[in-house]
């Protein structure tokens, strides 16, 4: 019987075997998969806090200018922040402040318009006015 040759690999011998690869392969797989998972998550949360940040420059802007002009109180007033930001809105009431004459209480709310129609809350800020001009602000 002659022709047949066993090789025995040696320790020596430089790469990988078949199934190495193939479990390389499947782990970086694995890898890829998840990280194409929480991609659009970060996305998302980004957006998000753009948004909130947004809104809350702009709530604080108007609530910081309707505390200084007297006003009428127990009155609403709505409107937008303008074409930069068609998509927000703003609801702001004004009552006495627990039937004190001297408190006004001064609250924004800040709406998003959503897909299919509606809006969402963004933020709320409550503030209180003193007829003297002191302000407490509840952010």
């Amino acid at each position: 019987m002659t022709g047949f040759v066993v090789r025995i690999r040696a320790i020596s011998e430089k790469g990988f075997s078949l199934i190495e690869v193939m479990i390389a392969i499947v782990l970086f797989a694995a890898g890829v998969i998840a990280v194409m998972y929480l991609f659009p998550l970060g996305v998302k949360e980004v957006s998000f806090t753009k948004e909130l940040t947004a809104a809350t420059f702009l709530a604080q802007a108007k609530l910081e200018e309707k505390l200084l002009l007297p006003a009428a109180i127990d009155t609403d007033e709505t409107g937008n922040f303008g074409p930069e930001y068609p998509q927000l809105t703003y609801l702001i009431t004004r009552r006495r402040y627990m039937n004190k004459t001297q408190m006004i209480h001064i609250a924004i709310d800040v709406y998003k318009a959503v897909p299919g129609g509606g809006t969402r809350t963004v933020i709320h800020y409550d503030a209180l006015k003193g007829v003297g001009g002191n302000v407490e602000n509840n952010f």
